[in-house]
């Protein structure tokens, strides 16, 4: 009975996003594979050098828990996806000022160090113990609003200035992972 309850209410969250997509005119919004629980997404953002994103939304626990939303190297094949991390800083929006430029964390001590700082994700309540989850008030189609919003007011990689670089390696040095010489440079 869980299961086809949890089933029903990602389903309907799910179809409350597509409509929303259309209904709003979201063009620049995509569900590109609806995986069960997880849901992958093509936000692009555009600007003087327009980005491609790959947000993957994990709804597995959800009404119980926040989602878990990260976001993958848009290039990968979709075979591949269901085991990209969705932690590697290289594919997340950056933000100068978290608070005022989307939230985004890419380099963080703590237990999450690449994550998205908002209210409907695991982190946040993680870092921030003294609020409540609300299920509620975050449906499936408002994360992806205020997921669009943040990435339109952060900075793309593609745009990411050698300045940047340094704090791109040392976040990735931190997670174990080993970047190319290009990282951070917006170069493919």
């Amino acid at each position: 009975m869980h299961q086809e309850f949890h089933a029903a209410v990602v389903a309907a969250n799910v179809q409350r996003l597509e409509d929303r997509i259309v209904r709003d005119g979201w063009a620049d919004t995509t569900i590109v594979l609806n995986d069960g629980s997880i849901v992958y997404l093509s936000i692009r953002a555009g600007g003087i050098t327009p980005y491609e994103y790959r947000a993957r939304i994990d709804m597995t626990k959800f009404p119980v828990e926040p989602y878990w939303v990260g976001f993958i190297d848009p290039d990968l094949p979709p075979e591949r996806w269901p085991l990209a991390s969705d932690t590697d800083p290289r594919y997340w929006p950056w933000s100068p000022m978290a608070g005022l430029h989307g939230s985004f964390i890419l380099s963080f001590q703590g237990p999450y160090r690449t994550f998205w700082c908002r209210d409907c994700t695991v982190p946040f309540f993680t870092y921030h113990g003294d609020r409540r989850w609300e299920p509620a008030a975050w449906p499936l189609d408002r994360v992806v609003a205020h997921l669009r919003d943040a990435i339109a007011v952060a900075v793309p990689p593609s745009r990411w200035r050698p300045v940047q670089q340094g704090g791109l390696v040392q976040a990735a040095a931190n997670a174990g992972l080993i970047l190319p010489a290009d990282a951070g440079l917006g170069a493919k």
